[in-house]
């Protein structure tokens, strides 16, 4: 659903944008990779072959995707699963939020830990606009599960914000 939701909001700013999504053996609750591809010019390549962004939920995501982070990219890590101490990926900067937790007590539904961690990656980054991310985060849920949605959205920006990287 993140990678869906990004490569929405993309196009909503006026971006092309691909996404494509490749699961593990098993489905619910099971390994799932993401790639989008954000530009302003046309994309050519649909999978990401070195990503200035890596966002990852669990450790074993990192280690079986970590070497796809480009040299000086950037890292979004949940920090309830991901050992930070362990990272080494030349990345130039990390960013650890605490996304499971938050959503789970802060939030009181751990099934919005995505929705943090883009807005983590939002803030982070100001790659895309928040009326942009909101707008296809509604589309995206349930209406009865919208509010909630938006406010892990806007709480996870809160945390990529206090990192923010420069422009």
């Amino acid at each position: 659903m993140l990678g869906r939701i990004l490569a929405t909001a993309a196009i909503y700013d006026g971006k092309e944008a691909t996404q494509v999504e490749t699961y593990g053996m098993q489905q619910r609750g099971g390994d799932v990779r993401t790639d989008v591809v954000i530009s302003d010019e046309k994309v050519d390549f649909p999978e990401v072959t070195k990503a200035n962004v890596l966002v990852t939920m669990a450790q074993q995501a990192l280690d079986k995707n970590g070497s796809c982070l480009r040299p000086g990219g950037i890292l979004v890590i949940d920090s309830t699963y991901v050992d930070g101490s362990k990272i080494n990926l030349g990345a130039s900067q990390v960013c650890s939020v605490p996304a499971s937790q938050i959503a789970e007590k802060e939030l009181g539904n751990p099934l919005v830990t995505s929705v943090l961690m883009l807005g983590a990656l939002t803030g982070l980054t100001g790659l895309l606009s928040k009326a942009s991310m909101e707008r296809a985060i509604a589309e995206s849920v349930p209406k009865k599960v919208q509010e909630l949605n938006l406010r892990a959205f806007r709480r996870g920006l809160e945390e990529g914000t206090k990192v923010q990287v420069p422009a």
